[in-house]
């Protein structure tokens, strides 16, 4: 009878600590896995950072001296460059916590023969769409900077706003805006005729 009473204690007492084994595991697992993924999800955010305008800078080799360059310590979003034997330029914004665009529009360009930088703020640029029709819309030209094109007097710069819709911004060489439209540059001719 006495080992009866110690085997059967001994039986309560293994099936309480299985219990509480049990309630441990599924009270951590859980915990562990949601620790797990929020670990990844901010490891995921932190590396998706976008570059400073230094960083891009240093990327393309262009030289710079620190003093003459405004926003290089910034991170920037949305941009996009033109990159050849004579100029430099990139058209960006800067990039917010909400990851939205706002203006203004940044241009830094810099003319490699002269080594002479020029740098310029776009506030609210317009685009009229639809211009010939009974009904014009006047919108914002704000969208991502897909492109930067140049022909002898002028810079184009390719905005998108969504995958059916954009806006071509025309700048002048010392970069005041010339002329927008609605839609996207597809060839530039010698004669300066765009299309």
């Amino acid at each position: 009878m006495f080992w009866e009473v110690i085997l059967g204690f001994w039986g309560h007492i293994h099936s309480l600590d299985r219990m509480i084994q049990l309630s441990v595991r599924q009270i951590f697992r859980p915990t562990i896995c949601a620790a797990f993924v929020i670990a990844i999800v901010i490891g995921h955010a932190i590396a998706q950072q976008n570059p400073t305008l230094g960083d891009v800078l240093r990327g393309q080799l262009v030289p710079f001296s620190p003093m003459t360059i405004p926003n290089l310590d910034k991170r920037i979003t949305s941009f996009a460059m033109l990159n050849d034997d004579r100029t430099f330029l990139i058209a960006y914004y800067l990039d917010t916590p909400e990851n939205l665009l706002r203006f203004p529009i940044f241009i830094t360009s810099l003319d490699k023969e002269t080594g002479n930088w020029r740098h310029k703020a776009l506030h609210s640029v317009r685009v009229t769409v639809f211009e010939n029709s009974d009904h014009p819309i006047q919108d914002d030209c704000l969208g991502s900077v897909i492109s930067v094109e140049r022909s002898e007097k002028r810079y184009f710069l390719n905005l998108h706003f969504n995958p059916s819709a954009g806006c071509l911004i025309i700048l002048n060489l010392d970069l005041s805006v010339d002329h927008t439209f609605g839609g996207s540059l597809a060839a530039v001719f010698k004669s300066g005729l765009i299309v």
